[in-house]
């Protein structure tokens, strides 16, 4: 079974022995805007999608998920989906498209306290996701 997660939507596919695609199942993703170059997904959401969406490929195969030899799963782009302790979301998933933390690239760069910025010798690449929160950038 193969699991994606894209931008719009949550997908899962069975393939039988040979590879060749026996059932898929697909659920739409919502994201959300809460301010300004945020742009977030409800994790609780997104765990309830793939659950939907895996059930209903197993559901689609005539199949007993007991029968699924193997699962592969893949993502949109980058994000940042953190877990607390007790196994539950502690924030909203920040996907890439957010851009809240575009400045924390320059600010890398140009270092702190007199010391040169660890991103002096890396490519620039306006793609890369900017949703990293101040405090994993700033420290102490």
């Amino acid at each position: 079974m193969g699991i994606d997660n894209g931008g719009t939507l949550s997908k899962a596919v069975i393939f039988d022995d040979k590879g060749e695609e026996i059932a898929n199942a697909s659920s739409g993703l919502k994201l959300s805007t809460p301010k300004a170059g945020f742009t977030e997904r409800d994790m609780d959401q997104l765990w309830a999608a793939n659950c939907s969406t895996i059930r209903r490929a197993i559901a689609n195969a005539k199949i007993q998920a007991g029968d699924i030899k193997g699962v592969a799963c893949t993502g949109h782009g980058k994000g940042l989906y953190l877990w607390g302790k007790d196994g539950k979301p502690c924030y909203p998933g920040i996907v890439s498209m957010d851009s809240r933390a575009w400045e924390y690239p320059e600010k890398m760069e140009q270092g702190r306290n007199g010391r040169p910025g660890f991103l002096q010798d890396i490519p620039k690449d306006p793609g890369l996701p900017a949703g990293v929160p101040p405090g994993l950038v700033e420290g102490p």
